[in-house]
């Protein structure tokens, strides 16, 4: 990428969506036992359900493969659930199941990449998926060993796009490198 460092991207076809397709077919359920809840009554009961961890419960986590609509490389590939026993079939255990199941899908873009990222410093994550599930960066630095840490400004993909934007159309105009980017960690791997 730059002085010997390495921008790897994967831009998922999980995340938004799929969670959002969750909470519709969560609210579905409730309505056909006549239960009536709004879209933000059940997002609000997801995430908070979401965020009581698996090991809590001691309870094995079920696991998402989240592709309702494929893959980039194969779009007739489907979602799948697996890993459901007795006593974690739930909508704490299955609405956190599916948050982790699409983090990790976009780490395969990194796993199955032409080149694998080998001594990675960092995992800079932004968005708001992460602001409304932030138990997802102690997720991603225990899952896979690394630190992670977001932009610390407002709207991270706008500024992120018109910084890209202004070096594209004004390389030699030296301001477009002078926006300073910090991070605030938002969780520490334990590897350290």
């Amino acid at each position: 990428f730059t002085d010997d460092y390495f921008l790897n991207v994967g831009a998922g076809t999980t995340g938004g969506e799929a969670w959002f397709w969750f909470a519709d077919c969560v609210q579905q359920w409730f309505q056909e036992m006549g239960v009536v809840l709004s879209d933000s009554e059940v997002l609000e009961r997801l995430n908070r359900l979401s965020q009581i961890p698996a090991d809590n419960n001691k309870l094995e986590p079920i696991i998402w493969e989240p592709s309702f609509q494929g893959t980039r490389n194969d779009t007739r590939l489907r979602a799948s659930i697996s890993n459901i026993g007795r006593h974690n079939f739930n909508l704490s255990e299955l609405s956190r199941g599916l948050l982790c199941g699409i983090v990790d899908s976009l780490n395969q873009f990194y796993e199955n990449s032409e080149n694998p990222l080998v001594d990675r410093k960092r995992l800079v994550i932004s968005g708001n998926f992460f602001e409304h599930h932030g138990w997802l960066a102690q997720y991603l630095a225990k899952r896979y060993c690394i630190d992670v840490v977001t932009p610390a400004f407002q709207e991270q993909a706008a500024v992120g796009a018109a910084i890209l934007a202004g070096r594209e159309v004004f390389p030699y105009d030296e301001k477009w490198n002078q926006f300073p980017i910090t991070y605030r960690m938002l969780a520490k791997s334990s590897q350290h």
